[in-house]
């Protein structure tokens, strides 16, 4: 850093006496610029973690003790907005029912966030909704601490809370398949619809071919995969990674 004092010409030059005070003033703006710096440097941190959040595909959110959201991805944004069990109240993550909201403080208060305690659990996994077995969600709490995540979620202990509708069935991308047994995007796609459990009628009702089309494709969806059953596939295909938006299985 190069700091100057620039003084008119009817001034004359500084005086010796002056210069304690500009020395003075130089650490003040020394500490000032490696403060800011610092803090520079830690909002990149922040920056990144939160653009990797934001390109995952499960719905996560990013809370802070107080269950205040830090950030979420447009999954999770979704999935609040539709969920009957959970809600975003104002900017801050809540249950819509007290019973579930008091089991949701807990399991985050558990994870001890404002105490820098190592052995503090590093998850909790919480189900809320009906016990009978309706409407059920669960959440994956992970506590997030920078000395762990080396400050890619900012200065503060955080916790990431991943969601999960046990409704929900995950469907394998379409680009991920095709790549990783070398479908056409054609089959890619019919592979896709059988793991959403769509009739073979009804994929080629909306893909416009013929049910003879379809049937030749799943029989070259099931060779290329090593399967014989549809539930054999979905089983294969269920552990497949998801990348976050729409892709359309082109090469």
């Amino acid at each position: 850093m190069v700091m100057s004092i620039h003084r008119g010409p009817e001034v004359g030059p500084l005086p010796d006496t002056e210069l304690p005070e500009c020395e003075r003033l130089g650490l003040h703006m020394g500490k000032a610029l490696s403060l800011w710096l610092s803090r520079r440097q830690r909002e990149a941190h922040a920056a990144l973690g939160m653009e990797i959040v934001q390109r995952l595909p499960q719905p996560v959110a990013i809370v802070d003790a107080a269950r205040r959201i830090v950030g979420m991805n447009p999954a999770a944004q979704r999935f609040l907005a539709g969920s009957p069990l959970l809600r975003d109240n104002a900017g801050s993550l809540g249950a819509r029912n007290a019973a579930d909201d008091a089991r949701l403080l807990i399991a985050l208060r558990s994870l001890r966030l404002s105490e820098s305690d190592t052995h503090s659990p590093d998850r909790v996994f919480l189900g809320l909704g009906d016990r009978g077995g309706n409407r059920r969600t669960g959440l994956c709490l992970l506590r997030l601490v920078p000395s762990s995540t080396m400050g890619a979620f900012g200065p503060d202990a955080l916790a990431m809370v991943m969601f999960h509708d046990a409704d929900s069935r995950p469907h394998p991308d379409s680009f991920v398949l095709a790549a990783m047994y070398d479908l056409s995007p054609a089959e890619a796609r019919v592979a896709t619809a059988l793991c959403a459990g769509e009739a073979l009628a009804d994929i080629a009702q909306k893909q416009k071919v013929s049910i003879h089309t379809v049937r030749s494709q799943v029989k070259t969806v099931f060779d290329k995969t090593g399967c014989s059953r549809q539930a054999e596939l979905v089983g294969k295909l269920a552990g497949l990674p998801q990348i976050a938006g729409e892709s359309g299985a082109s090469r």
